[in-house]
């Protein structure tokens, strides 16, 4: 307002200036709450911006984490507990397959101990024919006929084979006892168990986060459409209040317009519309009378 002291309303004979008074502290009234309303409307503002803010920040942390879960799960776990199924399977398989070895190697012993003793027995049955044969042909040592030599010698060679093959077949045995893949089950269902469970953790942890992410979303768009009001109050506030003010001041030290300013208001709002607008500007310069004069 330009100068207030010009709203003298101290003379309440003039009636008329009275009526303009009291219409004046309406409007003031009006506008002062019109201003009190829009500084109470920029502060809910300010903290409907900080709100939003704030829910941006849970929303963006919710995804962050959603995302975080469901990567480990995608890049390493589930690959993870298949292997571990896959070692399981293999483990239960090879158990298997050990147990058969053990009994062929037990069964392959007996047989190798029996083939043993039986070359061992041949070979001896050599010799008794070979000392047999040497009194009654009565050779010397250095002249063993080919025959015997070489039945003597392969049953030498066979006991010692055996022999051989049988001790053998001990160290492997004993190194079969102390690789026992049984050992192994326990370790692989530990590790299908803990992977199965950390898992469970997983997913129940994305879902979570999903769950937490839409609530997040809900409560950010809430925030906004809070802004988004509150913000267009502020404008028609903001707008009625100008008009107030632009009113008070015309009150209070404008001047009146010549009234033939009305008809080019008239004029301005008929525009385009020359035959609509023709006629009202005619009845405002008083060329058309009322239908009833």
């Amino acid at each position: 307002m330009k100068n207030d002291n010009n709203c003298n309303c101290a003379n309440e004979a003039n009636k008329l200036a009275g009526a303009i008074c009291g219409f004046r502290k309406g409007l003031q009234d009006k506008n002062n709450t019109a201003v009190g309303e829009n500084e109470a409307s920029k502060t809910l503002i300010y903290q409907y911006e900080s709100k939003r803010g704030y829910k941006l920040c849970c929303l963006s942390m919710a995804e962050e984490t959603h995302r975080f879960y469901r990567d480990i799960d995608n890049y390493e776990l589930f690959d993870m507990l298949r292997s571990a199924e896959i070692i399981q399977v293999n483990v239960d398989g090879y158990s298997k397959k050990n147990a058969e070895l053990a009994k062929m190697i037990k069964d392959g012993s007996k047989m190798l101990n029996e083939l043993k003793d039986k070359l061992h027995d041949a070979n001896n049955a050599a010799c008794a024919m070979y000392n047999c044969l040497k009194s009654i042909m009565g050779f010397s040592d250095d002249k063993v006929p080919t025959e015997i030599s070489n039945i003597t010698a392969t049953a030498k060679s066979l006991s010692e084979d055996g022999k051989a093959a049988a001790e053998a077949l001990v160290t492997i045995a004993g190194i079969h006892t102390f690789s026992n893949v049984d050992e192994l089950k326990p370790f692989s269902k530990n590790l299908v168990d803990k992977l199965t469970l950390f898992k469970k953790t997983t997913n129940d942890y994305i879902k979570k986060a999903a769950e937490d992410a839409k609530t997040a979303q809900t409560e950010l768009t809430k925030a906004i459409d809070e802004l988004n009001t509150e913000e267009f109050k502020f404008f028609e506030g903001d707008s009625v209040s100008n008009g107030l003010s632009a009113t008070l001041d015309f009150i209070c030290n404008g001047q009146c317009e010549s009234i033939s300013v009305v008809d080019e208001i008239c004029e301005k709002l008929t525009t385009g519309n020359s035959g609509n607008g023709d006629e009202t500007t005619r009845k405002s310069k008083g060329y058309l009378q009322d239908d009833k004069n």
